[in-house]
């Protein structure tokens, strides 16, 4: 990457059940002050210990002769230390590290003393864990990194902003001003597939199942007499009307009426009667399945007396 340049990257996740997932595509200048040139760890160093292996002194020569084609630049050496033992000790134990792979640059290399800026941490800024072998190796280290004193400005850039969109079962829908959309679907859609992107050129793509409800009674107008009963209506001899609602779900999901769960068969079938009074009443019906979606369904019903015959009243 060179410095001054405008970058993008973009993560896109496919999961097992098919749906796609990216991020936005992210800009970046490569504006930066310091770069890492050489990481001494693993066997750079022996356990509690700050003297130099040989594939240490290998590694130091090798940066030495990038560092004389650069004779303007200076150079950060950081040591670090894993995370056995105390905040002192390690402290101290990570400028020895720094100290030797400085003084080697110097002293082996040629390097002029006033290009090393020489800085250490001890176990405060680890790059592995600590608890297993290979990770405290990985923290025992020492990097070399370039201080890069010019710097050319890079502005935020545009050139990548895209138009929302909204596409459900294979329609697009419009998307307003703030990101909104809304959109409606036959009662007996059985899977919704939405694709969906923002300005960003974030994007998502699923398809989930949706809830199935059937309301097999009422089946619609049914006629009663006083004391008879029909289709799931039963009409007693004072008047009184008892409603029978039935139907079933399906498999694993999950069936609220009036905001209170009602248990299915283990073939998802529901059967419950209310009572009824004069005029309508509306029952509130939400069913739900494990994807997370639901499906709401207001059932109205009414009962009123009928005048079929001169002197006889039937609800």
């Amino acid at each position: 990457m060179e410095q001054g340049e405008i970058y993008q990257c973009q993560l896109q996740v496919t999961y097992l059940d098919g749906s796609v997932f990216r991020t936005g595509r992210e800009l970046f200048g490569v504006n930066r002050s310091e770069a890492v040139l050489l990481t001494l760890a693993g066997g750079a160093f022996v356990f509690d210990k700050s003297v130099l292996t040989t594939e240490a002194k290998r590694l130091l020569s090798g940066a030495a002769r990038v560092l004389r084609e650069h004779p303007g630049e200076k150079v950060i050496v950081e040591g670090h230390t894993d995370g056995i033992g105390g905040a002192e000790y390690n402290m101290a134990l990570s400028r020895r590290r720094c100290d030797a792979a400085a003084d080697y640059l110097v002293r082996s290399e040629g390097i002029a003393p006033a290009r090393l800026l020489r800085r250490w941490y001890g176990k405060s800024r680890p790059v592995a864990d600590n608890v297993t072998t290979p990770g405290r190796r990985l923290n025992r280290r020492v990097e070399l990194k370039g201080d890069y004193q010019k710097l050319r400005p890079t502005d935020p850039d545009d050139r990548y902003r895209t138009r929302p969109f909204v596409v459900v079962n294979g329609r697009d829908v419009p998307v307003d001003a703030v990101g909104r959309y809304e959109t409606s679907l036959p009662g007996d859609t059985g899977r919704l597939k939405v694709e969906m992107g923002d300005s960003r050129g974030r994007f998502l793509a699923t398809e989930l199942p949706l809830p199935a409800l059937t309301v097999a009674q009422p089946g619609g107008s049914v006629l009663v007499r006083y004391g008879g009963s029909a289709a799931g209506v039963s009409v007693s001899a004072d008047g009184g009307v008892l409603c029978r609602v039935a139907g079933s779900a399906g498999e694993g999901e999950r069936l609220e009426l009036d905001g209170r769960e009602l248990p299915l068969t283990s073939l998802g079938s529901f059967a419950v009667e209310f009572p009824m009074g004069s005029g309508d009443r509306v029952l509130g019906m939400v069913v739900r399945n494990g994807a997370g979606c639901s499906k709401l369904m207001n059932l109205r019903l009414r009962s009123e007396k009928l005048l079929v015959s001169p002197g006889e009243v039937k609800p």
